[in-house]
């Protein structure tokens, strides 16, 4: 199965400020640098995969175990 996902509320950074410009799973998605943790869906509802919440503790990007979106923190 593949898909893009949306940045929709389905996959947006916990804390607010975080960027949500859209993107392919080849690239990452930016979040500002002072967010804790995200969600991610696989960024389709119906075709996509459970809601799962990462948390960044000291690394500055996180992966999905599902869909591999990669999430990453700003410099």
């Amino acid at each position: 199965m593949t898909h893009s996902p949306s940045l929709s509320p389905e996959t947006l950074p916990l804390e607010t400020g975080g960027d949500t410009t859209k993107t392919s799973k080849s690239q990452p998605i930016l979040v500002d640098s002072d967010v804790s943790g995200v969600k991610c869906n696989g960024g389709n509802p119906a075709l996509g995969h459970p809601e799962v919440y990462y948390s960044f503790d000291n690394d500055f990007a996180v992966t999905c175990g599902y869909c591999g979106q990669v999430f990453m923190k700003k410099n």
